[in-house]
């Protein structure tokens, strides 16, 4: 099983909470289409922009957070500032 058909079992399953695909350079419109059609709420392509990245989880986050009554009550919100780096 790939994840785009883990992807689709999860969503055949009435399970809503985001899912974001990160795929190499050189995909095609289709292969975006064809994710997203599984139920893939966002698909971005390496490398990734940090600033679209924080603004894509950021946004998924919140759409999590309006639908919380159909999330599971063990889903976990970390407040977490992405660009900020946290190693050294």
């Amino acid at each position: 099983m790939d994840g785009v058909e883990l992807c689709r079992r999860l969503r055949e399953r009435g399970i809503t909470k985001p899912i974001m695909f990160f795929s190499a350079m050189g995909v095609q419109a289709k292969d975006r289409d064809y994710v997203l059609a599984a139920g893939a709420d966002e698909f971005l392509v390496k490398s990734i922009d940090i600033d679209r990245f924080t603004e894509t989880v950021e946004r998924l986050l919140l759409t999590a957070m309006e639908n919380r009554d159909r999330i599971h009550p063990e889903t976990f919100v970390p407040q977490v500032d992405w660009r900020r780096p946290h190693y050294r």
